[in-house]
């Protein structure tokens, strides 16, 4: 089983491909940190801005990283709450949309249960 799980939960866009039997097959973390710096804090709208822009180059680069065919995805994973909302919205349509183009299922996934069974 291969999931793709996609996290947009604050200033951080990651995508990880990931095997029950193999582990991480691979993940891209791209951060925000320099956007946000001269305002002293995350800005949720450039938070979600960003994600908005990353995600797909991001998720190019995933596949190509791996040599995964997007076709051997079973499920696609996302980050569904305690979040930025803006930033969770970008990150709930693109897995809804890779879902939908490929057919397969969508996990929601609790943030913080995640980091629990991490």
């Amino acid at each position: 089983m291969l999931t793709l799980a996609v996290e947009t939960s604050c200033d951080e866009t990651a995508l990880c491909l990931y095997s029950r039997e193999k582990g991480v097959i691979g993940d891209v973390l791209l951060s925000q940190a320099r956007v946000h710096f001269p305002y002293g804090g995350v800005v949720p709208e450039l938070s979600a801005r960003e994600h908005t822009r990353n995600l797909l180059p991001l998720f190019d680069k995933l596949l190509k990283d791996t040599g995964v065919d997007p076709k051997e995805i079973d499920f696609v994973s996302f980050t569904l709450t305690p979040g930025l909302i803006l930033s969770l919205v970008v990150g709930v349509s693109f897995a809804k949309a890779v879902a939908y183009y490929l057919d397969k299922p969508l996990v929601p996934v609790h943030h913080l249960e995640g980091h629990i069974y991490s």
